[in-house]
């Protein structure tokens, strides 16, 4: 269904452009970094 498909998308471009959910993903990549460091070192 379009309209179906047209809603998720809707929802996926909500997200990407939300503030809070770029701030998340920073915060978890910079941590996963950090463990990556300290496991490897």
């Amino acid at each position: 269904d379009d309209s179906e498909e047209e809603v998720r998308w809707n929802r996926s471009s909500a997200v990407s452009t939300n503030p809070l959910a770029h701030f998340l993903f920073f915060t978890f990549s910079l941590l996963l970094s950090v463990l990556l460091t300290h496991v490897f070192t």
